[in-house]
């Protein structure tokens, strides 16, 4: 069973975060702060995702409602008061690796010079001794459709016609 994560949103990292930003908002820059070797951080409305590199496995979190609250009144320019909270992986994936496919030249990058390895395995279901129950393998399900949009390289997140109130 992956271990919990306590996060401190902490006033210093609630005035240092960005804005309608999945990658450096309040709750990412938190989790970074708590555990700085996590990879590839994305906090949104759906889901909370970061990578470990040590364990070389991707987590997923259903975004509690408090958090989600939080987000959106930050994401609206409203003050945010600190807290804590605890998240709980309900999906754990093994990283798919890229290799480099022998047909393309040693300088290429991206694209379909790469083919990722189909390794994840089965999906199935673990309960800890506690109770809780989360996926172990297959792949991660697409992010929220009020998730980032590639914007000039900026990860933004938006909420359609911007009436969207906590």
């Amino acid at each position: 069973m992956p271990a919990d994560l306590k996060i401190a949103v902490t006033q210093e990292l609630i005035d240092q975060a960005t804005v309608r930003d999945s990658r450096r908002c309040m709750i990412a820059e938190a989790i970074k702060e708590a555990k700085p070797h996590y990879k590839k951080v994305i906090v949104d409305l759906q889901t909370i995702r970061w990578t470990n590199p040590r364990t070389k496995k991707r987590y997923l979190v259903l975004t509690p409602e408090a958090v989600g609250v939080a987000l959106v009144a930050f994401d609206q320019g409203e003050p945010i008061e600190p807290f804590s909270i605890r998240l709980k992986p309900s999906q754990v994936t093994p990283v798919t690796t890229r290799e480099r496919r022998d047909d393309q030249p040693a300088g290429t990058r991206g694209g379909s010079a790469y083919r990722a390895k189909k390794n994840r395995g089965q999906k199935q279901l673990v309960v800890d001794n506690q109770g809780r129950v989360h996926v172990e393998g297959g792949g991660m399900p697409p992010t929220g459709h009020l998730s980032n949009v590639k914007i000039s390289r900026n990860d933004l997140r938006l909420y359609g016609r911007r009436l969207l109130r906590a």
